[in-house]
This record gives structure tokens, sequence and C-alpha cells, in this order.
């Protein structure tokens, strides 16, 4: 008789995102912070050096050093207007420009010289049992994508580097063949803050980990037996808060979810790839310089935010702090090949010939934003000569890279993004 075995499934994750007061201060998950994301992905990038000295006798390595952690975190997630914002990523959006303003009916983000937060806590878990809970804490933004190809619907990626990876398991002992998760050995009467478990099993967890004990939930291990320097016993395990309530001998001690499932957008959220005024967007409208009506066939663009990590500094494992460099934004802009149209590709030679661009994915105008859209402005753009691309049996096109500029010293315009 076989069985159908409880295997992870990407549908069911979870993901959550916390801002961070201080760089590498990790704060636990909260339901206003939950998000829908296409992909969470969460790399170590621990460092392994293998022993390189004379060793007689053999030609096999025998030994590694154990280098720094230098994790990395990404997410990718559809483009979704601001009236479910609360319940997505606009703490990742602050992230990436560096300020946020809430203008009533609009939400801009744009530059800051010295963001509020410049780092968060960001989560994600299988979220059925939990199985699983991974989380990256002194994360920052150093890449924001933005992309729309003319037929799906607009994309959004943030990525950067963190200071640390946190995991937590369900469990790794069985008794009998049976998987189980990870149990007390001994009982608990309530109050407690330091906790035993079976043999082996504070393998499951990490300091930083969220995990519920029986029926009490949302505590964080702050020290644990394995931890670099820890003077703890062995098979245990320091929470907080206090253990609520008395817990039996076996009792589970698993991932705590405090996530909450955002709601799904509806369709009038959501940026899809429909007719619109260029018959090629979702009701977008283009304008360029004092220009408006070209075949609008895709547009994608990219914000690097060059921090200066701090990842070098003596005795310290992980990335103790950051600095942000100068921002590049730079994109690239397609339409379709009108013979009309082609004088682009000459102007793109001239240099310094800096025009405007705004693009409106949703409802309204460019001069009149309307609900559940985005603008993005670049105040300045300046493109870049690009080879003509005309395919013996397909449309010709016109590819144009450009790259965005400030208005001026002090300003916050290169790019500005206004949901709505």
């Amino acid at each position: 008789m076989g069985l159908i075995q409880p295997i992870v499934q990407g549908r069911e994750r979870a993901g959550n995102v916390e801002l961070e007061g201080t760089y590498g201060t990790y704060v636990k998950p909260t339901a206003g912070g939950s998000i829908i994301a296409l992909d969470h992905n969460f790399t170590p990038n621990y460092g392994r050096e293998l022993r390189n000295d004379a060793l007689p006798g053999s030609r096999d390595w025998v030994e590694r050093f154990e280098a720094r952690q230098l994790p990395e975190w990404e997410v990718m997630a559809y483009a979704l207007a601001q009236g479910v914002d609360p319940l997505h990523y606009g703490n990742l959006m602050k992230l990436a420009f560096g300020q946020e303003t809430d203008n009533g009916t609009t939400v801009t983000y744009d530059h800051a010289l010295e963001p509020a937060s410049a780092s968060i806590t960001m989560f994600h878990e299988d979220n059925t049992t939990p199985a699983f809970m991974e989380a990256v804490s002194g994360a920052v933004c150093e890449d924001f994508e933005f992309s729309y190809d003319g037929e799906n619907p607009p994309r959004c990626r943030w990525a950067g580097p963190a200071k640390s990876l946190i995991q937590t398991a369900t469990g790794q002992a069985a008794d009998f063949g049976n998987p189980r998760a990870a149990q007390l050995n001994g009982a608990l009467t309530g109050g407690e803050t330091t906790v035993t478990m079976r043999n082996g099993e504070t393998a499951n967890f990490e300091i930083g980990s969220v995990i519920s004990i029986g029926t009490s939930t949302n505590h964080e291990i702050t020290d644990i037996d394995h931890a670099p320097g820890s003077a703890l016993a062995a098979h245990t395990m320091v929470v907080t808060p206090a253990v609520v309530g008395a817990q039996g001998i076996n009792a589970d001690v698993v991932p705590h979810s405090a996530f909450v499932d955002p709601e799904i957008a509806s369709p009038s959220s959501l940026l899809n790839a429909v007719d619109g005024e260029l018959k090629l967007g979702n009701d977008s409208k283009f304008t360029i310089g004092t220009q408006t009506g070209m075949l609008f066939a895709g547009f994608d663009f990219s914000l690097k935010n060059n921090w200066r990590m701090y990842d070098r500094v003596a005795f310290q494992r992980t990335r103790q702090d950051g600095s942000l460099g100068r921002r590049d934004v730079e994109g690239t802009l397609r339409l379709l090949g009108r013979r009309s149209d082609f004088y682009r590709h000459m102007q793109s030679k001239i240099f310094n010939n800096r025009l405007s661009l705004d693009i409106l994915f949703g409802a309204g105008t460019v001069a009149s934003q309307g609900t559940n859209s985005w603008l993005i402005t670049f105040q300045g753009v300046e493109f870049d000569p690009n080879a003509i691309d005309i395919p013996e049996d397909e449309q010709a096109a016109i590819t144009l890279p450009f790259r965005a500029f400030g208005s001026s010293r002090s300003a916050t315009d290169a790019v500005v993004l206004t949901t709505g």
C-alpha cells in the first residue's frame, strides 16, 4: 500500500518583510508584513576554504577552514497596484527607492540620501505545518528591476546582500520509521525560558528561529547549545518570551507561523497585459518628450544602489554594516519599428540629448493618474546608440537603451514610482 508523502509544495509558501530600525537587528514576523510573491530565494554563501598546505603521502583533501558567511536574497513578484499594497511589498519598495510618501490617493517612492530604514528582516515558510522557515536579517536592496514585455503582466525583482541567514526545520528524527516533529525532553509547567530538547534535536533551530512549544506560540530563540560561543548545556536553548502554560514531556517544537495569508488581489489591482491607448500595453499611455502615440512594445529598468558592505571586518563571521554609493538607473525602451519613428535612432547619437520619460500602467493618463495604476517617471534620460534590428521575416524593432539622471544635485527624481 502506497503512502502520500508530505512533500513541501511551492504554492504553499508564505512571505513576510519587516523594516529594521538598526542594521542587522532581527525583527520577528508580524501579520502586517505578509507579502505575496512569485518566488523567494535565500542563498547561504557560507565560505569553506580547503586546507592547501603540504600533505605528504596523499592526493586527497583532508580538511577545510571555515570562512565568512555572506548570504544573499532575492524576491520576485507581480506589479500590484497600491490598493492592495498594505498586504504586499511596500516595505520592499521603501528599501529599494529609499523613502515613501503617502499622498492620500497615491503613494510615491523616490530617492533618499539617507534612508530612515535601510535594511529588513525577511521570512518565508511552508504555510501548511509549517515544515520549515527561513529568514535573513540585515538585508539591503542592491538591485531593483521592473520588466514588461508587452504581453505578460509587469514584474518586479528585488535582490541584495544580508547579514545573517536563519533556518528552522520541523524535525529530523523518526520513531519506528515514522517522521515526527522535534520534541521536548521534559515537561514544562509554564514560565520557563530555558528548554531541553531530545538528543540532537536542537539542530533543527538557530538563534533567531521563531517557534511554537506545544500550545505556547511565537517564541524567539536567543541562545542555543550549538551557537558559536554558547555556554549552554547540550540539547538546550533559551527562548523569549517565557513559555505559557504547562507542556507535556513530548510536546512538539515546530516553526511558528505569524503570517497572515494576504487576500488575493482583485483583477482591477493587477497590471495585466491588455489593450491600451497604444494597443500594446495595459491601459498604457506613453509620452517621451513632446512625442506621443508611438507603438510601445516593452520596457524595463533597473535601479542599483551600489552598497559598499563591511564584509571584511577582522574576527567577524558576517557583514557588519554598509554604506550607500551612487545610484545607477538604467533601462531599455522597445518600440515597433514604424517608419516615422526611426529618427529616434538618429537622436540617440546626439550627446547629452536629455528628455523626460513617463510610463503609466493602468487607469488614467500621465497628467491625471487613475486608481489601480503605476506611474514611472524619469526626469531626464539620455538614450545610447544601438543596432537597428530588422529580421528578414518579422517586424523591425527599435531598441533604445538609456541612463536616467536627476534634475539637479539635490533632487530625488532620477526615477520616481507613484502607485495609485
